[in-house]
């Protein structure tokens, strides 16, 4: 992703509500920590980063002290937010004395902020397993991070740096983006930055000297867990609104292997070509043979459990104007009935199980057009009867 598509990618993974961490991964110097600076500041958020591969274990987890019972106590470092932020001008100025106390400050952003784990892949194995309940949880011990605070990480591939590999569990806890700016936006970048420059007229007269390493690389170990399957279908509401599909798919390959992405995109664009209110209003036959043609069974079964889904809610005399019109019930079932004699078999048993498991004496299986002419196929289904 380049710059532009990574901060709306980052934006719908956050407004989602989804369970995972971004990680930019790129090379080095292509503008990662960069990116996440102008990120935080365009929505005035706080900006804590941290440099994994520079810290010892105590640094990242805090240490420990003795309370008034005789207990040991967890003290979180004071980079963290944990209280009120200065609300006199004196406080402000001492709170931003300088760079590191703005770090230590402790003070807690009320517009929200991210927490940045910057070669993440470098740090100690401790510090990698410290990671684990901060990334999933959002907590350190008995410290919590405030709702409005955001996770965020930065790493490079394996090949070529001197990295250590994740376990599983959280390689599924992340969502890789694999970053890479335009050579218009990194030049655009670095002119607003530093003003005209001859070196950077000459980069600009060859974009192709410019290198931002190989992206050929992989997430090993990816795996579309129930747990993953939620986050996506989070992201996805997100994306519903997204138009681009190109962006849409490096989207879900944050996630989710590209191979399963690509069946999912194919099946998303079956479904938008034929919906089971066409196939209720009697259209797109000619798309229900292309179906059946292609063996396209999951296209065919998802329409089939969204019609029995329809008619567990329906009641006959009640036409919804959406779907089926007034006085166009005999036509309908009509329609549905054409439907299920042609499609295969075991998709007539997957409609009528729905029906079961949806417990709607009333359902479409009673009206008496469809029930004698599906009963001639179904004999099996005498209860329906």
């Amino acid at each position: 992703m380049n710059f532009l598509e990574t901060e709306q990618f980052c934006d719908a993974l956050y407004k989602s509500g989804a369970n995972t961490m971004p990680c930019l991964l790129g090379h080095t110097g292509i503008g990662k920590t960069e990116f996440w600076e102008q990120f935080c500041a365009k929505r005035s958020w706080d900006l804590i980063v941290i440099y994994v591969s520079q810290l010892e274990p105590s640094d990242f987890i805090g240490l420990y002290k003795i309370n008034d019972d005789g207990r040991t106590e967890n003290c979180a470092p004071n980079w963290l937010p944990y209280k009120e932020a200065p609300k006199t001008d004196k406080d402000k100025k001492a709170a931003n004395k300088n760079a590191l106390n703005k770090l230590a400050s402790g003070f807690i952003n009320p517009n929200g902020g991210v927490v940045f784990l910057d070669e993440v892949n470098r740090g100690h194995e401790d510090i990698r397993q410290a990671l684990y309940q901060l990334v999933n949880k959002k907590q350190i011990h008995t410290y919590a991070l405030p709702s409005h605070y955001k996770m965020a990480s930065a790493a490079n591939p394996p090949n070529g740096y001197e990295t250590y590999e994740f376990d599983k569990a959280l390689v599924n806890r992340i969502a890789w983006v694999k970053f890479q700016p335009d050579s218009k936006e990194a030049l655009d970048f670095l002119e607003n930055k530093h003003g005209k420059s001859i070196f950077l007229d000459w980069v600009k007269s060859d974009k192709s000297v410019l290198d931002f390493g190989d992206d050929d690389f992989e997430v090993d170990d990816m795996l579309l867990s129930p747990r993953i399957t939620e986050n996506v279908i989070l992201l996805y509401k997100e994306l519903e609104k997204i138009s681009d599909k190109k962006f849409k798919r490096k989207c879900l390959e944050t996630m989710v292997v590209g191979t399963k992405v690509q069946a999912f995109l194919a099946f998303e664009e079956e479904l938008l070509h034929l919906n089971f209110k066409e196939v209720l209003q009697g259209k797109k036959k000619d798309k229900v043979k292309s179906l059946l043609r292609d063996k396209r069974l999951d296209v065919l079964s998802t329409i089939t459990l969204h019609l029995a889904e329809y008619f567990s809610n329906y009641s006959f005399g009640n036409a919804d104007g959406d779907v089926i019109k007034q006085g166009k019930e005999n036509d309908a079932v009509k329609n549905l009935t054409d439907f299920m004699t042609v499609i295969p078999a075991e998709l007539n048993t997957v409609f009528l199980d729905a029906l079961t498991n949806y417990n709607r004496n009333d359902s479409i299986v009673k009206q008496s057009y469809f029930k004698t002419k599906l009963k001639e196929k179904l004999t099996s289904y005498k209860k329906f009867f």
